[in-house]
């Protein structure tokens, strides 16, 4: 997935960039998109089992790259 949230050459958009609230608004909103996604076309797919499953996989991988962010804000 390639995800572009910002052209740094807008100086706006780029000060925004360097926010840590802004970052986990991107962060989040770009979890929510994956796992709707992934969610929706499991169960499409495979049944509520796997959706079921799909879910709780990515809210164990939104808390490790919560802590990521975490972490590199303190580098």
């Amino acid at each position: 997935i390639l995800v572009e949230t910002a052209f740094i050459s807008n100086p706006e958009e780029e000060r925004r960039l360097s926010e840590p609230q802004h970052q986990q608004r991107i962060a989040e909103a770009i979890f929510s998109g994956v796992r709707s996604y992934l969610i929706r076309h499991a169960a499409a797919q495979r049944g509520n089992d796997l959706a079921a499953e799909l879910d709780v996989g990515m809210q164990l991988f939104a808390a490790e790259i919560q802590k990521t962010v975490l972490e590199a804000q303190f580098l």
